[in-house]
């Protein structure tokens, strides 16, 4: 695969949104958790944990990203996905309601 069908590929499948999403919402996190966790007392070692997790949970995203396509319907595999549509918002499917869910409890 050339360099640039390559680039171009992660941009249709939405992969560079995903990961500046993700590095936005876990930078957000990290910087809530270094706040929080000292004024709840958390051991230091939740903190390295959280850290660590935000660390994994970034190529798992991206592969995810890379794989499958947020539709109206539901989650497809990019290669089943609707062209015309385009793709879907990683905000508006995915980031959006999960927010709301988390505030809402």
């Amino acid at each position: 695969m050339k360099p640039r069908n390559f680039f171009s590929e992660l941009k249709r499948r939405n992969v560079y949104k995903v990961a500046i999403a993700y590095g936005v919402v876990a930078w957000l996190l990290l910087q809530a958790a270094s706040i929080l966790f000292p004024t709840f007392e958390a051991p230091l070692s939740t903190m390295k944990v959280f850290v660590a997790l935000a660390a994994l949970g970034f190529p798992i995203a991206l592969i995810i990203a890379w794989a499958f396509e947020l539709t109206p319907e539901g989650l497809k595999r990019t290669e089943f996905a609707d062209e015309s549509f385009g793709g879907a918002s990683i905000w508006y499917f995915y980031l959006k309601p999960n927010v709301v869910a988390y505030f809402a409890r």
